[in-house]
């Protein structure tokens, strides 16, 4: 790993994301390491795939880096290119084919439950709506 890398990302890192944040990065001392087959990419990771890129930095340079596969570097960051200048890293998008539980009209139905009186909280709303999901599903 160069030095000069090292030191760019850690500026970058702690200027940008873990100062404000207060979070450890995966360049901060005591962070443990992570295995390079690791596919998920955190929000902070998305970061420094976005900035180093406008570096002109290689798919497999940040990937060494950050801990990631250079194709899932490289998957990332054309999801995040799709999504324009300024994309919300924090967006995920939802799984096709899993039903939403509550939809607006369940929402609605929530409301009126709460204000009418029948409901006193989350989990009343729970048990008449949805009888048969655990509590622990809907918080």
């Amino acid at each position: 790993m160069n030095r000069m890398h090292s030191a760019l990302l850690d500026s970058f890192l702690n200027k940008n994301i873990v100062k404000p944040l207060g979070i450890l990065c995966a360049t901060s001392p005591g962070y443990p390491t992570l295995p390079l087959n690791m596919v998920t990419c955190t929000p902070t990771k998305k970061a420094c795939i976005m900035q180093l890129q406008k570096q002109r930095w290689k798919f497999k340079d940040i990937g060494n880096e950050i801990g990631l596969k250079s194709s899932v570097v490289s998957q990332n960051y054309n999801k995040l290119i799709k999504k324009g200048p300024h994309p919300d890293l924090y967006h995920y998008e939802p799984i096709p084919g899993h039903l939403k539980i509550i939809t607006p009209h369940t929402e609605c139905c929530a409301v009126h439950l709460i204000t009418s009186g029948e409901c006193r909280d989350a989990t009343d709303v729970q048990c008449v709506l949805f009888p048969r999901l655990h509590p622990t599903i809907i918080r």
